[in-house]
């Protein structure tokens, strides 16, 4: 990064000092799309654990599931468990994507 602010302060000064002046812009706007992007992983696990969990029991015990006729109550539990998540993650990433922007 050096070297190219060198090189650049030497074929067009004035640019370079704008480029310069933004820097700092640019690095806060990464360190928080960062920031943002570690957070998400951590607030998607939690949902998709507990929709593996359900999905895993009813596999396991399908005969069960089938003879009470509760298909539709697990289908409908799963999505709830996977729409909490979903709703999370799409407003992170509107954020993530904003702060993509901003950098």
């Amino acid at each position: 990064m050096v070297a190219g602010m060198a090189i650049g302060f030497y074929f067009c000064w004035q640019e370079s000092l704008v480029c310069l002046i933004v820097s700092p812009i640019l690095i806060v706007g990464n360190a928080l799309e960062m920031k943002m992007s570690s957070g998400l992983t951590e607030e998607n696990n939690e949902g998709q654990k507990d929709a593996n969990l359900l999905c895993g029991d009813s596999i396991v015990n399908y005969r069960t599931v089938q003879s009470f006729g509760n298909t539709d109550l697990v289908v409908k539990k799963y999505k709830e468990f996977l729409q909490a998540g979903y709703t999370r993650a799409k407003r992170t990433h509107i954020a993530v994507g904003c702060a993509f922007g901003f950098s």
